[in-house]
């Protein structure tokens, strides 16, 4: 047991509760795919576009929800591993295994070639030019 030096029972409970790993989960199964999220959809839902160029709604369990939430942040650009899930008769949806790293993808890339998921994250990152905000006329705001 812990010898408590600070008191109390918060402390106690805390004590053993943190801990990082730096091991990249690969894929190991034909229904576990590479992916990449595309929208939040909100209600622990997002879109994730797989390796084979479907899109399918990822369901986010409880490991990366909640408490844990803070070092697993999900967003749009994202690369994460999903399990198809085998035994429904709708293969469009998904769930959650594993969110990577900008340190993780280059380890990834270096086992397996993700063309796919590469052009779609270019995709996400460009700005389209015609999609900026104009301003047609001066506002005063002296007037209001």
């Amino acid at each position: 047991m812990v010898k408590n030096t600070t008191g109390g029972k918060k402390a106690k409970q805390s004590s053993h509760k943190t801990f990082t790993t730096n091991k990249t989960v690969l894929s190991s199964s034909p229904f576990e795919v590479y992916g990449i999220v595309v929208k939040m959809m909100g209600g622990k839902i997002c879109e994730v576009k797989c390796e084979d160029q479907v899109v399918r709604l990822c369901h986010i369990r409880g490991i990366f929800s909640g408490k844990n939430k803070g070092s697993n942040f999900l967003r749009p650009g994202q690369w994460v591993l999903v399990g198809i899930r085998e035994w429904a008769s709708n293969k469009n949806h998904c769930d959650l295994l594993c969110i990577y790293s900008d340190r993780d993808k280059e380890k990834i890339q270096q086992t397996k070639s993700l063309d796919v998921l590469q052009t779609e994250e270019y995709r996400m990152n460009q700005i389209d030019p015609e999609a900026e905000l104009h301003v047609e006329g001066e506002i005063n705001f002296d007037e209001i």
